[in-house]
């Protein structure tokens, strides 16, 4: 009980505040990409990777920007990466700005 009291109390003495601020600068840092994502047209980030495996689809990492270019119904959508053009589930990708 002894050791477990040390441990509490040690924990209460270390600051909070880092989480709070990195809580803020990512905050912040979603933002910008939406500011700066609005300026630039229909676009989308990735929430997951998506590796294409058939002829057509797009290949892009997570977090990567991608410019939206047409709907093709509810489940897919086409965009361009890094100058590739080709169609993702949109199940992969949080819409920044609508097409």
């Amino acid at each position: 009980v002894e050791k477990l009291d040390e441990v509490v109390a040690e924990a209460g003495d270390r600051p909070r505040e880092r989480r709070q601020v990195q809580a803020y600068e990512e905050e912040a840092d979603e933002q910008i990409f939406a500011a700066e994502a609005a300026g630039s047209g229909p676009c989308c980030k990735a929430v997951f990777e998506f590796d294409a495996e058939n002829e057509g689809e797009l290949s892009f990492p997570d977090n990567a920007m991608i410019n939206l270019t047409a709907r093709l119904d509810e489940n897919w959508l086409e965009g361009e990466f890094k100058g590739q053009v080709g169609i993702f589930p949109a199940s992969y990708v949080e819409i920044i700005v609508d097409l």
